[in-house]
């Protein structure tokens, strides 16, 4: 009711983009602003909320009442459904403690602080040591072929025989992860983000974060989708150009 869905999902694309600047090293730091929500909240968004807060709780007992003229001049209101007709006595108060409890609110809140940084709980020191890793992790899967090559490659059919399956379960696979890895980063950052909020978290603002989330996976695996499909054509290929030439025979002396 706060906000609508659009300024809900820019602070959900704020808050990823100040975290890939953080895990880039571009800051030291990562905040959101709660310049939108305050906003709203000193304006007729922020009245209408709690208008419709009062309007949930039971009808204001006399006695209720009577606190409530006798606490507006100190801005106490009590949690209760007033009648329509003192709800216009109401509203201006109402505005000022908006106001003033909107100036209380600061105009970002850090979720990875600076002090973290250089030492050793900082997270990007672990994705460092994992970013330094990945261009050696092509050669595992090519020492394996050679290792194929050696030991059970004979003449040039087995050759293409090995290599094409290995290259064609390679490509099928890097397809698979393709396909299925954006969503599937998206499903499961919105079900850890539900099973950690609270329940005042939107719905919406945790369906923002893991569409944005699934469109940066999106992007990431698109060079793994298409280099994938590639492989397994090629090695596809190299299987069925495997099943048509003829194998050659190994003859043994007779002893």
């Amino acid at each position: 009711m706060l906000l609508p869905p659009e300024e809900l999902k820019a602070i959900a694309n704020n808050a990823l983009d100040a975290t890939f600047e953080y895990i880039n090293g571009t800051t030291n730091s990562a905040a959101i602003s709660l310049l939108p929500v305050k906003a709203q909240l000193a304006g007729p968004s922020g009245m209408n909320v709690v208008l419709q807060i009062l309007s949930l709780q039971p009808a204001c007992t006399t006695e209720q009442l009577t606190q409530m003229a006798l606490g507006l001049l100190s801005g106490e209101i009590a949690l209760c459904n007033p009648p329509p007709e003192a709800i216009g006595l109401m509203t201006p108060f109402m505005q000022t403690q908006l106001q003033t409890m909107t100036a209380i609110i600061p105009s970002e809140v850090t979720f990875i602080p600076g002090t973290l940084s250089g030492t050793p709980q900082d997270p990007r020191l672990r994705l460092n040591s994992i970013r330094s890793a990945i261009p050696f992790t092509p050669l595992l899967p090519v020492l394996f072929l050679f290792g194929l090559t050696v030991f059970a490659v004979r003449d040039l059919v087995d050759w293409l025989t090995w290599w094409g399956w290995s290259f064609t379960i390679a490509g099928v696979s890097s397809v698979l992860i393709g396909l299925v890895g954006s969503p599937l980063v998206g499903w499961i950052l919105q079900l850890l983000i539900q099973n950690q909020a609270t329940s005042l978290v939107p719905p919406i603002f945790i369906a923002s974060i893991a569409e944005t989330t699934s469109a940066v996976a999106r992007q990431l695996l698109a060079p793994v989708l298409v280099q994938g499909a590639l492989l397994g054509i090629a090695g596809f290929g190299m299987a069925i150009l495997a099943m048509f030439l003829p194998k050659r025979e190994i003859g043994y002396p007779l002893q």
